[in-house]
């Protein structure tokens, strides 16, 4: 009797230790989920771009205005600036007087990336591409804290797809 009811109770409890109530798989990528309804916490921070020579940045603050920057090797500077807001719970527009983008908020591994619908196709073949080419990756661990083959993959993505690590 202990057996089937043990069954029982982790049958029908289950689908509240799979994955969060605000995001759901996508592309059938193992630990890539979207967020279906975004706070302001997931999405405020800084979002990069870089080959670690050049690249973006946008800095999303909580008062729902943005800060776009280049970065070089020696300097950042201001490129544009405006405001974000969350449309439908799982979109983000970011526009300003040159520019307007809508983006999906991602979570792969430890990271938030933002991506277009235009990229989305690119991301996840630039996923399953990564995965293979750190197919014999191992977790490691430095500082006390551990690292995945995909954090590996993620820090990848950020050359090509605006992502921000996830905080503790």
């Amino acid at each position: 009797m202990n057996k089937a009811l043990l069954l029982l109770i982790l049958l029908f409890s289950e689908p509240s230790f799979s994955q969060s109530t605000n995001e759901r798989s996508y592309g059938g990528i193992n630990g890539l989920a979207i967020i279906d309804s975004i706070t302001v916490n997931e999405i405020t921070g800084r979002f990069t771009v870089s080959d670690g020579f050049g690249g973006y940045d946008l800095l999303i603050n909580d008062n729902y205005t943005y800060l776009k920057r280049s970065l070089d090797c020696y300097i950042k500077s201001n490129v544009d600036t405006g405001k974000w807001s969350i449309k439908k719970g799982s979109h983000i527009i970011l526009s300003s007087r040159r520019e307007k983008f809508i983006f999906t908020l991602f979570r792969f591994d430890q990271f938030y990336f933002l991506i277009t619908s235009s990229q989305a196709k690119n991301f996840l073949s630039d996923i399953t591409s990564a995965r293979s080419e750190l197919k014999y990756a191992k977790p490691f661990t430095t500082d006390n804290k551990t690292y995945s083959a995909d954090f590996l993959v993620a820090f990848m993505l950020k050359k090509k797809y605006y992502g921000k690590e996830i905080s503790d």
